[in-house]
């Protein structure tokens, strides 16, 4: 849950608790190696990081907002914020939740997504 822009202090520690170690560790690597969460690993098959572990965790974030009474959010909500929350969990403040501070978003531009600087920061 988050307000205001601050994420309420029991739902991450509960995310961050859920993670355990061993996610946290995963997620702190892809970080210290990417920059971003928003990858997709190289091997066979490539592994999208957003569509495997990041799914799990936003599962869990329903989860948790069920069990807390939190008003359900909607399914692009949580595609939006999981990568944040999970910064959170890490002790690393996201500034811009629309583009977890990548400076980007995509947009759909005639047809197609296009990459384009992020209209709620401007680029960073």
């Amino acid at each position: 849950m988050r307000s205001e822009g601050k994420w309420d202090g029991k739902f991450i520690a509960e995310l961050a608790g859920w993670l355990g170690t061993d996610g946290l560790k995963f997620f702190g690597d892809i970080l210290d190696k990417y920059k971003t969460l928003n990858v997709v690993l190289p091997g066979k098959p490539p592994h999208p990081v957003h569509m495997r572990e990041g799914m799990q965790v936003r599962n869990h974030m329903r989860h948790l907002h069920t069990e807390m009474g939190h008003p359900y959010e909607d399914a692009h909500w949580y595609d939006n914020h999981w990568m944040a929350a999970v910064k959170e969990c890490l002790g690393i403040e996201t500034k811009c939740i629309d583009c977890d501070d990548t400076g980007y978003t995509w947009q759909l531009v005639e047809g197609s997504y296009k990459k384009v600087n992020c209209p709620a920061c401007k680029g960073g």
